[in-house]
């Protein structure tokens, strides 16, 4: 099931200038999804962004495979 958003909701996500998730209401719309939104704390106008995802800790922390050398 999708989320559904419509101008004025209320929501919470992360505040550039706050440093941390705060209340936010949406501005404008896009395609469903919310495009501009305003903090209910600093009064901040800016993009959504959508909650992060967490990368899994193996693919992120593995090297690259070493270059093999050819023999002399």
């Amino acid at each position: 099931m999708t989320k559904s958003y419509y101008a004025g909701q209320d929501l919470d996500a992360p505040c550039g200038r706050c440093k941390g998730e705060t209340r936010h209401r949406i501005l404008s719309i896009t395609d469903g999804v919310p495009e501009k939104i305003i903090c209910v704390s600093c009064k901040s106008v800016h993009k959504f962004r959508a909650e992060r995802t967490e990368r899994p800790a193996a693919a992120a922390q593995t090297p690259p495979p070493p270059t093999p050398t050819p023999p002399p």
